[in-house]
């Protein structure tokens, strides 16, 4: 065997040695971005998922205020007819002040978890906006304006921003969908180049 060949066949295992090393490098930086992928995904999901359940309690408390404003003029109207007494009447105002306190509370979270949605924040500020002026009404004994704000341009008002909230809804769960589908592949990918591509 000439000397080169003896050369050859000793650096050989080295070669290999490195070669398998740098293969191995190589895997674990791919298996390092898949995680970071899930990682990222995972977050999201997070998000996405407070976004949903704040768009719900949201909802939640858009239909209780317009059914509260509705049940104190209903109320009011049957103490002017001698139907209802004032502390029956004053009881369902307190209740309807306390539903819009608690849009507002529940529209602020929201939109601070959603960020910058100036739509969705104009639309949150009329609602409770014409509600106030329902309330306003109620206050002064002008049952007959207030039910008929509530049933014209305030029950519209309430109803736009319910479609505006249903829509962040809807888009915060899609994208709790497809999050969870990308970390499901990403996790079947890194199984695969561990199981197979790690020498």
């Amino acid at each position: 065997m000439s000397r080169t060949a003896e050369i050859s066949a000793r650096e050989s295992p080295f070669r290999r040695a490195a070669g398998g090393a740098a293969v191995a490098a190589g895997v674990a930086l791919v298996v390092a971005a898949l995680i970071f992928s899930n990682s990222f995904a995972a977050q999201q999901v997070a998000e996405d998922a407070l976004v949903l359940d704040y768009a719900e309690a949201t909802l939640g408390a858009n239909d209780i205020a317009v059914k509260s404003l509705g049940q104190a003029i209903l109320l009011a109207e049957d103490e002017l007819l001698g139907v209802a007494d004032a502390e029956t009447s004053e009881a369902a105002l307190t209740e309807a002040r306390f539903s819009i306190s608690e849009l507002r509370e529940r529209a602020t979270a929201l939109l601070n978890e959603v960020g910058s949605d100036a739509d969705l924040s104009q639309s949150a500020a009329v609602a409770t906006a014409s509600a106030d002026e329902v309330i306003a009404l109620l206050e002064k004994s002008d049952v007959s304006a207030a039910g008929v704000l509530l049933a014209g341009d305030a029950r519209a008002d309430f109803e736009a921003f319910r479609d505006l909230t249903r829509e962040r809804r809807d888009g915060a769960a899609d994208s709790v969908t497809a999050a969870t589908d990308l970390m499901s592949r990403v996790a079947n990918l890194a199984a695969f180049v561990i199981a197979f591509l790690i020498p």
